[in-house]
């Protein structure tokens, strides 16, 4: 996270290819586990809560948020936050999909995240057609 995520919000080149860009709240998840750097939309202007929407569904915060920890100039550090979310459709139906969300520390709303989807390990998803 710290490498990846860092660079990214800071505009330093990114290391190596492993991590894309893409809107992970503007469409329902695809049939592929990956990582991604997406950039998340305030549900209104000014606001602190994330638009989640995302297609017939919606990405659904699961348990609160996890402090995430480096070590910085030898000590361990806080450097963000992780939290673990489902995909939805409709009204609470598990879709099967799940994704973890890298955001640095911050006073604000951060806007830059990191994110992991990959279906649940116990759960295939929910196959249309």
């Amino acid at each position: 996270m710290v490498d990846y995520l860092t660079n990214w919000v800071t505009g330093t080149p990114l290391p190596g290819h492993a991590v894309t860009f893409a809107d992970v709240y503007g469409i329902e998840p695809s049939r592929q586990e990956g990582y991604f750097f997406v950039e998340r939309k305030p549900k209104s202007s000014g606001g602190s809560r994330v638009d989640r929407k995302a297609g017939t569904g919606s990405w659904t915060l699961n348990k609160k948020q996890e402090a995430v920890k480096s070590i910085v100039d030898g000590r361990e550090t806080v450097v963000g936050r992780k939290s673990f979310l489902s995909f939805n459709h409709g009204r609470r139906k598990n879709s099967g999909w799940i994704m973890y969300e890298y955001e640095m520390c911050s006073s604000g709303f951060e806007r830059r995240v990191l994110c992991h989807t990959s279906t649940h390990p116990h759960r295939r998803p929910h196959q249309n057609g």
